[in-house]
């Protein structure tokens, strides 16, 4: 038996159909909504390891296309949830402090 059929069930199953449904939706909504331009320049922080893919997107995964003034990447150490754990989180306050310091 396949270890995840029985974590997940079938897609015959009720629960399993709704999040199907749900999720599809939801992606749908996503498609169809236009991204309104920001014309100030963002600043994004991303995780050093373990984070989404970037081949496709670039480094600024794809806030670039909405932000006309530009994206700063910044890196924390750590992955996407152990940069809110020691001793990353230190870290992650002071890019957080710095960019709000920054801010006119």
């Amino acid at each position: 038996v396949d270890e995840r059929a029985a974590v997940l069930g079938t897609r015959n199953e009720p629960h399993i159909k709704i999040a199907c449904k749900s999720t599809a939706a939801a992606y749908r909504a996503y498609r169809a909504y236009g991204f309104p331009k920001y014309t100030g320049r963002l600043a994004l922080i991303r995780a050093e390891s373990g984070g989404i893919e970037t081949h496709s997107t670039g480094s600024a995964c794809g806030w670039d296309e909405i932000a006309l003034g530009g994206v700063e990447v910044l890196l924390v150490p750590g992955t996407h949830t152990s940069i809110f754990k020691r001793p990353h989180v230190e870290m992650l306050s002071r890019v957080i402090t710095t960019c709000l310091d920054s801010v006119d």
